[in-house]
C-alpha cells in the first residue's frame, strides 16, 4: 500500500475518535497526514507510518478546532523558523506552516510551551505575516 492510501484509511479512522483535551502552549503529537507540494506531513518513515509530528497548539478556538504550528527537531534559520528549547532539546516552530487543524488529530500531549517562548513565538509569526505584537 502507498503511503497516501495508508493516509486515507488512517485518516478515516480519525473522524470516530475521541479528541483529548488540550489547551493553548501545549504541544501534541498529531495526525498530519501525507500532503502535497511543500506542504508539511507527518512522519512517513517505517513500515507503517502513523504520519505523526510535533504540533504547538497556538490558538484553541473551541473544544474541536485549533490553530496548529508545526515543530522539527532540525535547526532551521530565517524569517520563516522560530529555534527554542523543549524538553532539554532544540526544537524549531516552522511559522510559514501554520494551520487549522481539528483535535481529533491530537493523539498525545508532549509538554507546555513555557509562557515567555509562547509570547516570543507570538510575536515572530505576527512579525512574520504582517501583524504587530
Amino acid at each position: 500500500m502507498d503511503n497516501f492510501s495508508r493516509w486515507c484509511k488512517i485518516k478515516r479512522n480519525l473522524t470516530q475518535r475521541k479528541a483529548p483535551n488540550f489547551n493553548e502552549r501545549d504541544v501534541f503529537m498529531c495526525y498530519l497526514g501525507k500532503n502535497i507540494g511543500h506542504e508539511e506531513s507527518g512522519d512517513e518513515r517505517g513500515e507503517k507510518p502513523e504520519f505523526l509530528r510535533a504540533v504547538l497548539v497556538l490558538k484553541k478556538f473551541n473544544n474541536d478546532y485549533f490553530l496548529g504550528l508545526p515543530l522539527t527537531r532540525k535547526n532551521r534559520e530565517g524569517k520563516f523558523y522560530y529555534t527554542f528549547d523543549f524538553q532539554g532539546e532544540k526544537s524549531t516552530v516552522l511559522l510559514s506552516q501554520i494551520r487549522g487543524l481539528d483535535s481529533k488529530r491530537l493523539k498525545y500531549r508532549m509538554g507546555r510551551v513555557s509562557r515567555s517562548e509562547f509570547r516570543k513565538i507570538k510575536s515572530k509569526l505576527g512579525t512574520l505575516i504582517g501583524f504587530t505584537p
